[in-house]
């Protein structure tokens, strides 16, 4: 057996994931903030509005993946996932409007790992 491995019978322990949230009206995050204080796993959660809050937060809280709602004031949502695709190789969720494919199509050729649309449910996100 590895030196990783864990034996059968034994508790596993969770690792907490750092989440980072970029939105601007708080649906978002209060929707995962409230999945994620009934989920097992555990998460830590920090949120930011614009895009120098993201960066800021970015920075300090060194999180293990964004979601970034690339939707909010316009273009701001795509030059935040611009900035933080120069400052950093984390994972980004980007949520997009749904019927919009070109704007889905704009976020992972700017940097998004994948895009969800906007009314994805959080329990989907934290899957």
């Amino acid at each position: 057996m590895s030196k990783d491995a864990v034996p059968r019978g034994s508790q596993q322990t969770h690792v907490t994931l750092n989440v980072l949230i970029v939105e601007d009206n708080g649906e978002t995050y209060g929707g995962l903030r409230r999945a994620t204080s009934a989920s097992p796993n555990g998460y830590r959660m920090c949120d930011a509005s614009t895009e120098c809050g993201a960066l800021y937060q970015l920075g300090i809280s060194l999180p293990d993946i964004v979601i970034l709602d690339v939707t909010t004031r316009a273009q701001e949502g795509l030059a935040t996932l611009e900035h933080v695709r120069e400052v950093s190789s984390v994972p980004v969720i980007a949520l997009s409007d749904e019927e919009d494919p070109q704007a889905r199509i704009q976020c992972l050729e700017r940097g998004a790992d994948c895009c969800v649309p906007r009314d994805v449910t959080p329990g989907e996100l934290l899957a």
